[in-house]
């Protein structure tokens, strides 16, 4: 069957629980570069862009330390890619997903080496048909090109997907693209007030609210 509706997930926050891990691996990188004064507010104002921006304007916008902090990062989120959790219910939710042949993509501000790690340690790439990271598109969200791209990929007009994320530039990027915005707030850092200030279509508490949501969506 040839389904001409399909779902777009941002990950980090919506599929992974993985944004502490994150701050922790921003803070063994410029612990490495002795940038110790850097604070967790300073790396936090970043978030929403790949870990090498962030770390270029943390490094003073110096392209050779930037580039070595970057490595250090990457060290670091290996080596907690494993113990990084999925939300509860998100594997169960895919596996039904894919079973079901739903095509599926990813548009996330993590960088492609950055995602990897992660997907490869929860074994996740198979279930997805496109990955669209920062470093392949010139714009990041709340710029829908991400969506437009994936879109585009999978054979499926903006508006006829879903594009679920935890952030207010997540909710931004689905109304820029003509996508149905799906706001999550399972992880502890989303926020209620700001996403709901975004007017997302929905705002939902459990994974598996996605499935009914894309029955009805995907039967207009």
């Amino acid at each position: 069957m040839q389904h001409q509706h399909a779902i777009i997930f941002d990950c980090d926050g919506t599929l992974t629980d993985s944004l502490d891990n994150a701050l922790d691996s921003f803070h063994f990188a410029v612990r490495r570069m002795n940038a110790q004064h850097i604070t967790s507010e300073d790396i936090q104002q970043y978030f929403g862009i790949a870990a090498d921006k962030i770390l270029f304007q943390l490094m003073d916008k110096d392209p050779v330390k930037a580039h070595q902090a970057f490595e250090y990062f990457l060290e670091h989120q290996q080596s907690l890619a494993s113990s990084t959790r999925l939300f509860d219910g998100v594997s169960e939710l895919l596996k039904q997903l894919r079973d079901s042949e739903i095509p599926l993509g990813m548009v996330t501000g993590r960088h492609s080496r950055d995602l990897h790690i992660m997907l490869d340690a929860h074994n996740m790439q198979p279930h997805f048909n496109i990955l669209v990271s920062d470093d392949q598109v010139s714009f990041p969200k709340p710029n829908p090109e991400g969506i437009f791209k994936a879109a585009k990929h999978l054979g499926i007009q903006p508006q006829n997907t879903l594009y679920i994320g935890d952030s207010p530039s997540d909710v931004e990027a689905a109304h820029n693209a003509g996508s149905t915005a799906i706001a999550v707030v399972w992880d502890s850092h989303a926020n209620r007030e700001a996403l709901l200030a975004k007017n997302p279509k929905y705002l939902i508490e459990d994974p598996q609210e996605i499935w009914s949501i894309f029955k009805a969506f995907s039967q207009k």
